[in-house]
């Protein structure tokens, strides 16, 4: 079975948002909320964002998805958390000569579970 660090998922996200090393110390916390919040959905019994947590946060989804998956939904949840910041009431200003604004999703969370939904099963009432 193929293995992910946080530092590679961290990469990923960089990369994905086309980010310099100046903003890793946010590109890092936004990853780490992602995969936090995966993991919380694949094994509720774990709590936190310590390292060791973190990746059993991994480990529990690599057991139900290949590891280029989980990166992609990484990367897509850590670019919305990402981004947030430069949304003004949800609008992100686009460079574009039309003048394009782009809106992000209001809650991150709801799409990423969305994404998530074939790997999770059915819950319980």
């Amino acid at each position: 079975m193929a293995t992910l660090s946080i530092d590679d998922l961290v990469q990923a996200v960089a990369t994905y948002v086309n980010k310099s090393a100046t903003d890793n110390g946010y590109v890092e916390a936004c990853t780490r909320q992602a995969v936090t919040f995966i993991g919380e959905k694949f094994d509720s019994s774990l709590r936190g964002e310590e390292d060791e947590t973190l990746a059993d946060f991994i480990a529990a989804a690599l057991e139900r998805m290949s590891p280029a998956t989980y990166t992609r939904e990484v990367e897509e949840l850590g670019a919305d958390l990402f981004y947030r910041r430069q949304a003004e009431n949800g609008i992100l200003g686009v460079n574009a000569m039309d003048g394009t604004i782009a809106r992000i999703s209001a809650d991150p969370w709801a799409s990423s579970e969305r994404r998530l939904a074939r790997w999770l099963g059915l819950g319980f009432a």
